[in-house]
């Protein structure tokens, strides 16, 4: 009588948990290119073992002044890839316009955004980045409470009688939130997507 084959990924000795190489980030300082409100801007980071996408989501998360504006789907997203020439480094894109507001940001990584070669499963994931004081850089071209818009090259303040409201506000109100919906490919077909962007406003 014999049972079903499985894979088994046994770790005995050396440690294949893929960790981040932070010195490897780049653009280490991001620039934006005309047309703002267009494009995208690519990021990466290599890992000091061979990873692949997790089965579960895990997130990227872009922060500004101190708040979450921005997830990518590390398993599903299709603005993130992991080079082939290796497996070792993961890539990643932002749209342009989540970053055109001026400010100190910053990108995290959820434990298990990547993990490591297993078998027919997950193999070790990945630690986490989760201090915001690891991967940080100033970018932006319009001013603190103004984002560019799509249907203009202008910085556009918020429309706070927008519902929901659509950035934030330099007046009256401490915080608000810019909805923004796009739509992007995944393993599930095309899904919507949405970031909110959240910095402290002017009194």
């Amino acid at each position: 009588m014999e049972s079903d084959e499985r894979c088994i990924t046994i770790l005995v000795g050396s440690n294949n948990t893929p960790k981040p190489i932070l010195s490897s980030r780049a653009p280490v300082i991001p620039t934006l290119s005309w047309p703002w409100g267009f494009g995208y801007v690519d990021f990466n980071i290599t890992f000091d073992q061979q990873i692949k996408r997790p089965r579960h989501s895990k997130f990227i998360q872009i922060i500004l002044e101190g708040h979450v504006i921005y997830k990518l789907d590390t398993r599903s997203s299709s603005d993130v890839t992991i080079n082939q020439a290796g497996l070792l480094t993961l890539q990643f894109r932002v749209p342009q316009v989540v970053l055109s507001m001026q400010g100190n940001y910053s990108i995290t990584l959820d434990r298990g955004a990547v993990v490591g070669l297993g078998c027919s499963s997950d193999g070790p994931p990945s630690p986490a980045i989760s201090s915001r004081e690891s991967w940080t850089f100033d970018v932006g071209v319009c001013a603190k409470g103004t984002f560019i818009d799509h249907s203009s090259y202008n910085c556009n303040d918020v429309d706070e009688c927008s519902n929901p409201p659509s950035i934030l506000s330099r007046k009256k109100r401490s915080h608000w939130y810019w909805y923004y919906g796009y739509y992007s490919s995944s393993s599930q077909g095309i899904i919507p997507s949405v970031y909110y962007l959240v910095v402290s406003s002017f009194s």
